[in-house]
């Protein structure tokens, strides 16, 4: 009798414990267990391994500095990957003097972004005359009373320099197609000092080369990063591992299968992930449709929300 009494206990012991496992399970639901990265359509030159920097006028004071200071800050956010460039006649010269063995670049052609740039450079050069008044005084320092009375007054002529560099221009970031990877980014940098002693032309050309250079860096940064966006797991899990392993046209066709099969009640999950699928290859218009009806499925899923609003910015600039 005591060994069925146990026995009867076990087994509701543990259909509890298999109750609560389900609620467990059901309140799991949409846990973010997975992530997938990719770069989404605003973060065009993320997909580029390498940039050239193309000088169209080796030898021109202006050109050379400009193509330094772009080398040295872009060398910052694609570090060993920025190439400088020779002109067509300095190649020629180098390798007739065997200077070097040319060595062919096996990266793909697709991966490489091409920068160059047009730029003119103003100077303004100013003598400022400087003038005033000084009061005089005849002063006998033998006298122990008053040794110094007033003679008069007199005008100090001096004066100092000032000069001022301008550049003015812009740089342009094309594919090995020719098209736009950024729009064209026009630029106007001045530099100016003043005094007796001035920092020089050169110096200050320098300067205002770095200062374009360095604002050009700072604005194609968020345009190398790319995004971290959680997966679903109540989703479809071959889709999801296609995600992750960046294989989105394979998810594309497997999800639209998916979501267009009338048989089974469609899941804003699934929407959810053929929206980022889309959104990785750069089909706004159909990420967003997804997102859309994922956001109509599952109205109360954050990531939705913020790949949505992630659109929107895309869209905006």
């Amino acid at each position: 009798m005591k060994n069925k009494f146990k026995s009867t206990q076990i087994r509701k012991g543990g259909l509890l414990l298999s109750l609560l496992f389900l609620i467990l399970a059901g309140c799991s639901k949409n846990y973010h267990q997975y992530e997938a990265v990719f770069y989404p359509a605003s973060n065009e030159l993320a997909k580029y391994e390498k940039i050239i920097v193309i000088n169209h006028k080796k030898g021109n004071f202006a050109y050379d500095m400009m193509e330094n200071a772009l080398k040295s800050k872009l060398t910052e956010i694609i570090p060993g990957n920025v190439k400088p460039t020779k002109s067509i006649t300095a190649i020629s010269r180098d390798i007739s003097m065997l200077k070097y063995t040319p060595i062919i670049d096996m990266l793909d052609d697709k991966k490489i972004a091409y920068l160059s740039f047009e730029v003119s450079i103003q100077e303004d050069i100013q003598h400022i005359q400087e003038s005033r008044n000084v009061r005089l005084s005849r002063c006998n320092y033998l006298k122990k009373k008053k040794p110094c009375h007033y003679s008069g007054t007199a005008t100090l002529v001096g004066g100092k320099q000032q000069v001022q560099v301008m550049l003015m221009g812009k740089i342009i970031l094309k594919n090995s197609a020719g098209r736009d990877i950024l729009p064209v980014t026009p630029f106007k940098s001045i530099r100016t000092d003043s005094g007796r002693i001035v920092q020089t032309y050169l110096s200050l050309t320098r300067a205002a080369s770095n200062q374009v250079a360095s604002d050009y860096a700072k604005k194609i940064i968020p345009f190398k990063q790319a995004i971290s966006s959680e997966l679903l797991t109540d989703g479809d899990s071959v889709a999801v591992i296609m995600i992750q392993k960046q294989a989105y046209n394979l998810a594309i066709n497997r999800l639209e299968k998916i979501v267009a099969n009338k048989d089974e009640e469609p899941k804003g999950e699934d929407y959810y992930h053929l929206g980022m699928a889309y959104e990785a290859v750069h089909e706004l218009p159909a990420a967003t449709q997804a997102y859309e009806k994922a956001q109509e499925l599952s109205p109360n899923e954050g990531s939705i929300q913020i790949a949505l609003q992630r659109i929107k910015n895309i869209k905006s600039h």
